[in-house]
């Protein structure tokens, strides 16, 4: 990737025209790099040894705040812009620019003085009366707190960027011919057969032995365990329990104290006129009735304090309440002996067994489809599980499932009168499918405008793919670590 990039950066980028960047870009997209005050000791990330502090990340983490506010308004911008993953959004895209920045320098590419001082004549912010004007052109950059000099740098790095950053714009085009084909191959047709084989149609034909039922046991003891299974004491304190929510509130950490000293619930109970009830019998991950419907609760009766017959923390339900509990009896989880499962086991090893006749049943009619270019032996055996779809499209998929769909539009078009078979497993059912027929619309039905969106559309997502595949690369290629902790820390 990186080899092809550099390979049209070294002969002929130079020549191509700048792409225009707005006054805003240079204030803030490559700024604090060159010519940053007062940078902090701490530092975030490094980018082949060059530092990111943390002084310059906060700093470009609130003006991407300010944009973000300003575009899509505050109070989405308030939900949005506090979550880690934008924070590490805005130190990817200086760690992008630190890469594309050595990049461009490793590449030896340079902007000309006479194209700096054109970029910089044609920016209409700098204009006046239609006129670039250098008495705004040094009041602009006054106020934005820069030099010329310093603005001419940062201008420079930033033409600089943006010869490597159209690179993939370069790449990424898309032709006509490559638009209708992808509109042809969303309206097409195909005419196809659908056969299922389930393994309850081979059940018949298995008849484990007790042999074969007791080594199943043995290799998957653990699938017939009993669950550990516990039962508790336990009470709640609730707002009902106190003249309104401000004394309940204030009563929890007595609640919490109280639980920690007793030996028993029966203290807790009395001291707040509880009711001290008892579960059924609770299995390990499973719900259960009344408080124990919440698996939190569940969690917490067999956590390892319960266990050891102390009081349980207090668990906070749904509804507001504390859930505090304290064993009664508790049973581990143990092995079944294989007379109490064998059922189960019988059961196991027939759908095993079953699975296997499916499997070799449906490579033996794809086998002989495909060397007899023929699927007449499936309907006449299995017509009740036989389905034709004369036209069949991504569009009308009729009762057809995704991950089918997908396979079937995927298997090359049959040619010469041929048909093209395939399979989709699971591990109970075998859909086998025939493509007998591609039928593609007509060219002559694409609308032009249709045709340009569809063009612009693959030229944009190969742009996107390219892109990121070349920041990729020069990640890959680059050294590039981040302090997690200072990180945080910047974010606060």
């Amino acid at each position: 990737m990186l080899d092809v990039f550099r390979g049209l950066a070294q002969s002929w980028l130079a020549k191509i025209g700048m792409l225009v960047i707005g006054l805003s870009f240079i204030l803030w997209g490559v700024s604090g790099y060159l010519f940053n005050q007062g940078v902090s000791a701490q530092v975030v990330a490094k980018v082949d040894g060059e530092k990111i502090s943390s002084s310059l990340f906060q700093h470009r983490l609130q003006q991407a705040k300010e944009q973000y506010a300003h575009v899509f308004g505050s109070e989405t911008a308030g939900k949005v812009t506090k979550t880690p993953a934008f924070a590490q959004q805005v130190l990817d895209s200086m760690i992008d620019d630190l890469l594309l920045a050595h990049e461009a320098s490793a590449l030896h590419l340079q902007v000309p003085d006479s194209a700096l001082r054109a970029k910089i004549v044609a920016m209409p912010v700098f204009a006046e009366n239609g006129k670039f004007s250098r008495t705004r052109y040094d009041q602009l950059l006054k106020e934005n707190g820069l030099t010329p000099a310093q603005f001419e740098a940062q201008l420079r790095q930033g033409m600089l960027l943006e010869q490597l950053q159209a690179l993939p714009q370069i790449l990424a085009t898309a032709s006509p011919q490559e638009a209708q084909q992808v509109w042809q191959w969303s309206q097409e047709y195909r005419d196809v057969s659908v056969l299922t084989l389930h393994n309850e149609q081979f059940v018949a034909q298995v008849h484990p032995t007790a042999t074969e039922v007791d080594q199943y046991y043995q290799a998957h003891k653990a699938e017939f365990q009993q669950p550990a299974q516990i039962q508790v004491q336990y009470v709640v304190l609730g707002k009902k329990d106190f003249a309104d929510e401000l004394q309940f509130e204030a009563q929890i950490d007595n609640f919490k104290n109280l639980l920690f000293s007793s030996p028993n619930l029966q203290a807790v109970a009395k001291q707040y006129h509880l009711t001290l009830e008892q579960s059924g019998v609770l299995e390990e991950g499973k719900a259960g009735a009344g408080v124990f419907a919440d698996l939190a609760a569940v969690h917490l009766a067999f956590s390892a304090a319960v266990r050891a017959g102390k009081n349980s923390s207090a668990l906070r339900l749904a509804n507001g309440d504390l859930l505090a509990l304290h064993l009664v009896h508790y049973q581990p989880a143990h092995a079944q002996n294989l007379q109490v499962v064998e059922k189960q086991v019988r059961s196991a090893v027939l759908q095993q067994q079953a699975a296997e006749l499916r499997l070799a049943k449906a490579k033996q009619l794809l086998a002989a489809a495909r060397k007899e270019q023929s699927i007449a032996s499936w309907k006449k055996e299995y017509s009740a599980e036989f389905v034709h779809y004369p036209e069949l499209s991504r569009r009308e998929a009729h009762a057809v499932s995704s991950m089918l769909l997908q396979k079937i539009f995927l298997t090359a078009a049959p040619e010469n009168g041929k048909i093209s078979v395939g399979s989709v497993e699971n591990s109970s059912v075998s859909t086998l499918y025939a493509v007998a027929r591609v039928i593609l619309p007509s060219p002559d039905l694409l609308n032009p405008s249709v045709r340009d969106e569809i063009q612009k559309s693959l030229a944009e997502q190969r742009l996107r793919l390219l892109s990121s595949a070349y920041l990729r690369a020069l990640r890959d290629q680059g050294k590039v670590k981040i302090y997690q902790g200072n990180l945080r820390q910047a974010i606060g």
